[in-house]
């Protein structure tokens, strides 16, 4: 494969739509909700939804009002990066934590916003839950960005959903064909090769027991369309533990270790994501595939965004080297954080043993 035919050039010189008419915003539950005019004060419930929203609007930090959980941008990875950057990200109000039960309505609603975006774990109740019903009264707008059991979220949906939101379908769009292009191009260099059995260690965070992993359906998803094959064998459950026994009695010819926290961008490359300690690990120590290092780490939260298109790319070259170039996972975040997306994306979301 041929890198410059991987990087097809994506969103320089769209132009803003004409506001003022109305818009339908389907979200993850199926709920159309009709939009008068794009929100200019936006809650998340989950921080890491400014992912899809800074794919979508030029100036997102500009449209929120207040958000909780910032555990999922990275362990606070990427929220320390966006705050160096935009001093007035460390402006917006916090309204709770990943707990559902620290989310405060009540600080919520005193940001008065006309739009919050929640998700089915932090409002178990959905489209009749406390939190809906409570921000409805005050005449607010309520989508989902997630669905109940959504282990294989619709990426694709979200992404169109945001930008509904923010009245730029057009920017939602062209994303969504440079990544469909690129995945192409994956799936086309990748085809006839032999499947690579691979381990995918789930919570590799340091301090983490050995070893889980998951069968979570989007896993499952990226396995298929890296040419890899799980062993030992998923089953449906996101969690599963697996002993060191069961991973020396199957050696995988590749182990990827995903981690829920983002190790910051100047940590020393060839430690990032603490490999050089992880293959000590009972259960990894004797594997072939760490002696001859192909131990890697990822962010597992690059499954859970519509930029999953890294994730993909980066497991690619590592479970058929001779076919998807090393370069290629780096060349397409390039791509992402000049053509499309309007906040930084600081920190290493993947990671090789040997640097």
């Amino acid at each position: 494969m041929r890198r410059r035919d991987l990087l097809t050039l994506g969103a320089t010189g769209l132009a803003a739509p004409a506001l003022g008419s109305s818009a339908a915003a389907v979200d993850m539950l199926g709920q159309a909700v009709v939009l008068t005019r794009p929100p200019r004060r936006i809650l998340l419930a989950e921080a890491s939804d400014l992912i899809p929203l800074a794919l979508a609007h030029e100036d997102p930090l500009a449209l929120i009002a207040g958000w909780s959980a910032a555990e999922r941008l990275g362990g606070n990875g990427l929220l320390q990066a966006l705050q160096s950057r935009h001093p007035e990200a460390a402006a917006i109000p916090w309204v709770g934590g990943m707990a559902a039960d620290s989310f405060s309505l009540e600080r919520a609603l005193d940001l008065r916003p006309d739009l919050v975006v929640l998700t089915a774990y932090q409002e178990p109740g959905l489209a009749d839950g406390p939190l809906t019903r409570a921000f409805r009264r005050a005449g607010a707008a309520v989508v989902f960005s997630t669905a109940p059991g959504d282990g294989d979220a619709d990426h694709a949906r979200r992404l169109r959903l945001f930008g509904a939101i923010a009245g730029r379908p057009d920017r939602a769009e062209a994303f969504l064909s440079f990544s469909a292009a690129r995945r192409a191009e994956i799936g086309a260099a990748l085809q006839g090769a032999t499947p690579t059995s691979v381990f995918v260690h789930f919570y590799a965070d340091p301090g983490a027991p050995c070893c889980m992993t998951t069968g979570l359906p989007r896993w499952q998803r990226f396995l298929r369309a890296t040419g890899g094959i799980a062993v030992p064998p998923l089953s449906s459950l996101a969690q599963i533990a697996v002993s060191p026994e069961d991973i020396l009695l199957v050696q995988p010819e590749v182990v990827v270790a995903a981690r829920t926290l983002i190790p910051p961008a100047d940590r020393a490359s060839a430690d990032s994501f603490a490999l050089a300690s992880l293959r000590q690990r009972p259960g990894l120590q004797g594997l072939h595939a760490v002696a001859r290092q192909r131990l890697h780490g990822v962010w597992a939260g690059l499954g859970e965004q519509p930029i999953d298109l890294l994730l993909i790319a980066a497991m690619a070259h590592w479970l058929h080297p001779s076919r998807i170039p090393a370069a290629l996972p780096g060349e397409l975040l390039t791509v992402l954080r000049r053509d499309f997306i309007a906040v930084p994306l600081e920190g290493r979301f993947w990671s090789d043993l040997h640097g």
